[in-house]
């Protein structure tokens, strides 16, 4: 067949090729190239051009502005210029690279490459932004970037976030959005050397078989592949030199095959969970897994040092042989990216130390990821990546964690009595599983205790009341696994802290039906303690408080102030609370509940909020200065609250009496409680403008309370409200 070479014009052209290797030349104008049958060489130039290759091994490539391209049959190279391209490939096994826009690439039928352009010094503004509309790994399509490490897809594929319709990638200032897929995985998306293999590198593809095989590979980089009942005992599979990959598919226990040189290994777990042992294996240093179901590892030895979990959507767990992590340098690396609430465990039979832990804790940012190690400690862990993670470690205290580089949410758990948490860098949370006796962490760290007892906890914040920082502000959560969380004969200490925000919970099924308990807090810098959560809490006070706010508490609140050494603001929340201030001159809210006010021996306002309140008067405050009043009560409701006078009983006929008309002033008011207070009538109502007053008096000498009732009439009391 003869080969033809046209060129164009600047013109709109039609340029039709022949039945031979044809290469054709757009130029300017929106031309029309049809390469018709041949292995094509084409390139449409500037203009908005319409590019065929038809039959036949075509080179396609994109100029200037937006042009289409059909790669038609055959393994067609297709490549996109600087507009925004519609680039299809057809049929066979097409590579398709993007261009400089918002290119729409289509891949067709056969197992095509899609190669993603990264940054481009050459074209700092270019829009490097395509879209992938065909995706379909059963077909063999496969994802490149360019300019990514394996490193680099590790993190791309930890950080990709479900989109509208598919998935999205970002690789630096590229963002590729893959429609009709919910999550890709390691053996979808690769660099471009692992993608695009250069001739002299590849290797044998072998596959297993139900029965016993026996594969080897070449000097280069071998793929083996197995689908469900290939792996067994019997098979042996030998990779050799060259960076070889073993992918299989797992449903149950796999057999625990002779494995060797073999780098990389994939398993996608299909319809149950999933497990191998990997004591024939050695020089596997990556283990990649995929699916929803469950996949336990056992026998791993040190040359795993690769955990690739992103797209995975099961727990995972491995354990390694005795020995694994006995030298200096070991580094294991997990990336993480998978389902929401994904459970990752991490064993090994010595208790060695992994000197570095890399995490790459991947995926979306409202998704989470739970990893634990059991009998491993380690030295360093390094932590980066968008989705919030839990580490459950048994030996914390005294590593060094650096989560600088993490944007999710990162909880450090452990049973530890002591933690020096002093260089734990971009730790948002530290929760106590044991009863901690001491616990140190940096500024901006949430301490949660769930221990049901915890017997001593002292909590100390770094760089706390340093010259010039009296604002330090420390979150503690009280969130009980077992049962409430109660400190008993001994406080709770927390030092040097103005603001603390004591959060009440519980991991119980009914959050009423538990009480946290503090039974002293002490913390001798105090300002203000702000109370919330949903379970209730009875705690008492050391030291001093000036604002105790429990507004956003829903369970209820019982809060004894009353060895405080100055005067106290309490606010409470919707439960029944129990509140008593000091002897100070407080100022004491109710919430929604009904609530259980004493003031103490102050001159206190007491508002009691929705509900059925009860005021308690204990301390007789004996102020028998004329014109003095002691307390006040600003939204007292007749028949709905009640006052408690403990030193005096109940309102009865006999001991209750009510003025018959206002008084002109409070003195006045005063002067004819004196005289009705006889030590038989010991509360006596009267009413100044808008407010009444409760004058009490317990030996009919002089008066023992004034009590300011604010917009309440005569006729708004009654003796059946003193209990």
């Amino acid at each position: 067949m003869a080969s033809t070479f046209i060129v164009g014009t600047d013109d709109a052209d039609l340029l039709n090729g022949a039945a031979g290797n044809d290469t054709i030349r757009g130029l300017g104008g929106d031309d029309t190239i049809n390469g018709s049958e041949g292995n094509d060489d084409l390139d449409g130039g500037e203009g908005n051009d319409l590019l065929i290759g038809g039959a036949g091994a075509d080179s396609i490539q994109g100029g200037f502005q937006s042009d289409t391209i059909e790669g038609g049959a055959g393994d067609d190279v297709l490549r996109g210029g600087k507009g925004l391209d519609s680039i299809d490939g057809g049929a066979g096994d097409d590579t398709i690279y993007s261009g400089l826009g918002e290119d729409t690439l289509i891949g067709g039928l056969g197992a095509d490459v899609f190669v993603v352009r990264g940054a481009d010094s050459n074209f700092p503004n270019a829009l490097l932004a395509p879209t992938i509309t065909d995706f379909n790994a059963a077909d063999g399509d496969t994802i490149a970037i360019q300019g990514a490490t394996s490193e680099d897809i590790a993190e791309i594929l930890a950080s990709q976030e479900t989109v509208e319709g598919g998935v999205q990638l970002t690789f630096g200032d590229t963002v590729i959005v893959v429609e009709g897929v919910s999550s890709l995985d390691v053996t979808q998306v690769l660099t471009e050397d692992e993608a695009i293999s250069d001739p002299a590198d590849e290797g044998l593809s072998l596959d297993l078989t139900t029965g016993d095989d026996a594969l080897e590979g070449s000097a280069r980089n071998d793929t083996f592949s197995g689908g469900l009942g290939t792996l067994n005992a019997n098979d042996i599979v030998e990779g050799g030199a060259g960076d070889d990959v073993l992918n299989v598919r797992l449903s149950g226990a796999g057999g625990a095959a002779t494995i060797i040189g073999v780098e990389r290994f994939n398993i996608e777990t299909i319809a149950a969970a999933s497990s191998l042992a990997l004591t024939n294996v050695s020089g596997l240093e990556t283990v990649g897994a995929s699916g929803d179901e469950d996949l336990a590892l056992t026998a791993a030895d040190s040359d795993l040092t690769g955990l690739n979990l992103a797209g995975f959507g099961g727990d995972f767990s491995v354990a390694y042989e005795a020995g694994a992590f006995d030298g200096d340098e070991d580094a294991v690396t997990v990336t993480l990216g998978g389902a929401d609430d994904m459970g990752i465990t991490i064993a090994d039979v010595d208790s060695d130390e992994i000197e570095t832990l890399n995490i790459v804790a991947g995926g979306a940012g409202a998704s989470s990821a739970a990893l634990t190690l059991t009998n491993v400690t380690v030295g360093e862990y390094v932590i980066t990546g968008a989705q919030a993670l839990e580490l459950t470690a048994a030996a914390l205290n005294g590593a060094t964690v650096d989560a600088s580089g993490a944007t999710g949410t990162v909880t450090l758990v452990t049973a530890e009595t002591t933690v020096d948490g002093s260089d734990f860098d971009g730790v948002d949370q530290l929760n106590l599983t044991g009863a901690t006796a001491a616990v140190t962490v940096n500024a901006g760290v949430v301490v949660e205790l769930q221990a049901a007892t915890a017997a001593v906890a002292s909590i100390v914040q770094n760089d706390a009341d340093v010259a010039g920082s009296l604002d330090d502000e420390l979150t503690v959560n009280l969130n009980g696994d077992a049962a409430a969380v109660t400190f008993g004969s001994t406080s709770l200490t927390i030092d040097d802290i103005e603001t603390i925000n004591l959060v009440s919970t519980t991991q119980q099924d009914d959050p009423s039906a538990t009480t946290n308990t503090v039974t002293a807090l002490n913390a001798d810098s105090l300002e203000t303690l702000n109370i919330s959560g949903d379970t209730n809490l009875v705690i008492d006070f050391v030291d001093q408080v000036d604002i105790l706010n429990a507004s956003e508490l829903t369970g209820n609140l019982d809060a004894d102030l009353s060895t405080n050494t100055q005067a106290v603001q309490l606010t409470s929340g919707a439960g029944d609370d129990v509140l008593v201030g000091s002897d100070f001159n407080d100022a004491i809210t109710g919430g929604a509940g009904d609530d259980e006010i004493t003031g103490g021996a102050g001159v206190d306002v007491a508002t009691g909020g929705d509900g059925e309140d009860n005021f308690i008067f204990s301390t007789a405050d004996i102020d028998t200065t004329l014109g003095a009043v002691t307390d006040e009560i600003t939204d007292f409701v007749s028949g709905t609250d009640t006052i408690e006078l403990t030193v005096m009983g109940a309102g009865d006929g006999t001991t209750y009496v009510e003025a018959t008309e206002a008084a002109d002033s409070l003195a006045d008011l005063l002067t004819a409680a004196g005289t009705a207070l006889d030590g038989t009538v010991t509360i006596y109502v009267g009413q100044v403008g808008s407010d009444s007053y409760v004058v009490t008096d317990a030996d009919g000498t002089g008066y023992t309370d004034v009590i300011k009732l604010t917009g309440v009439a005569l006729d708004g009391v009654e003796a059946a409200d003193f209990v």
